[in-house]
């Protein structure tokens, strides 16, 4: 065979056994997402959250599997795929525009404040401690907004690999039990809470939902001045106006990582389904909310555990115990406590403590 014939031969056996790395990458992640879906959903609980989990289970099975198993780079097609039909799913289910939370002016703009901190703490610490932009963008928006979906909306926005996201997502993991379990319940009895103020601290600076939940399922140690129907929903509330920060931090984001103003295409699919679904809303509110519980839900749901389960498989565990793994947590841990700082100031200041 000439040498012409054994290149182009050679190629196209790379190409087929990419092809079948990524197949079977999409074969597990498929399998290990719908798993721990299935499980949420049977055995439903605020602190499993489902995305986190898909991620575990994928980095287990690569730290099982190791070298025998080349996964690294095919990963990124199943996550590649999954994600940005995610976030157009994600913008119908929580981009509202006609339903806004009722909440008053004074915690809008606190939310904007702690929002700002968040952001502007963690890139800070993160430059300060030489950290990769792509892990500080991922983590201060993961702590500014909403957890793991935040991570996942921003990731292809600052084309993050599976290193960067698997580093931000466990370190704001780790500040949000530290958070939920120890800091929280610390000031609130120290400070004399009422259960208002701890479910308004809950839904602005916690930052997974089924988090915000669990906050406010127990808190018999505080002044009790609502119902817990009416706490959870407030904490909600709170929480949800922090999806709006999403329409600036990924620009902004984008923009820095690129060093030019850059928009991607998906926020305007991103916007373009919360307008969709917004006037839904408008011409019939139960259809809205049917549709939104049983089917946008459920869907962007399973799309991004899927792809969380793919960009488990493709990170190297080691990193994770690498000096970004261990700064991601002190940049997380950093910004969490400076927000935390400034609710309690804006607490004082609204008579809540």
């Amino acid at each position: 065979m000439s040498e012409t014939g054994r290149t182009f031969g050679g190629r196209i056996g790379k190409f087929t056994k990419l092809a079948s790395d990524e197949k079977h990458a999409l074969l597990i992640s498929c399998i290990v997402g719908a798993v721990v879906y299935g499980i949420n959903a049977v055995l439903p609980h605020p602190l499993f959250e489902p995305l986190v989990a898909s991620m575990l289970a994928g980095l287990i099975i690569r730290a099982v599997a190791g070298e025998r198993v080349r996964l690294g780079n095919a990963t990124v097609a199943a996550s590649t795929i999954l994600i940005p039909p995610g976030i157009l799913l994600y913008g119908a289910g929580n981009l509202n525009f006609l339903h806004m939370p009722g909440v008053s002016v004074s915690v809008m703009l606190m939310l904007l404040v702690v929002a700002s901190v968040f952001v502007c703490v963690i890139m800070a610490v993160g430059k300060l401690l030489g950290q990769r932009d792509r892990i500080s963008y991922l983590t201060a928006a993961g702590s500014a907004i909403c957890g793991a979906s935040a991570i996942a909306i921003t990731a292809p926005a600052v084309d993050a690999d599976s290193d960067d996201i698997s580093i931000s997502l466990i370190a704001i993991t780790l500040v949000s039990i530290i958070g939920l379990y120890t800091l929280f319940p610390l000031v609130a009895i120290t400070m004399d809470f009422t259960s208002t103020a701890y479910a308004i601290m809950s839904g602005s600076l916690m930052h997974f939902t089924g988090f915000v939940k669990q906050a406010t399922s127990d808190i018999p140690h505080l002044r009790g001045d609502m119902t817990q129907a009416q706490l959870n929903s407030l904490a909600l509330s709170v929480k949800s106006l922090r999806y709006t920060g999403l329409l600036i931090l990924i620009p902004l984001f984008s923009s820095l990582a690129r060093r030019r103003v850059h928009i991607p295409w998906y926020l305007w699919g991103y916007v373009a389904a919360g307008t969709i679904a917004s006037l839904v809303y408008w011409a019939d509110a139960k259809l809205y909310a049917t549709c939104r519980s049983s089917c946008v839900i459920p869907a962007y749901s399973v799309l991004w555990s899927i792809a969380m389960a793919a960009i488990g498989l493709g990170t190297d565990v080691r990193r994770l115990l690498s000096d970004h793994g261990v700064h991601a947590f002190v940049m997380a841990f950093a910004g969490f406590v400076a927000a935390l700082a400034v609710f309690l100031f804006w607490a004082s200041a609204a008579g809540l403590a």
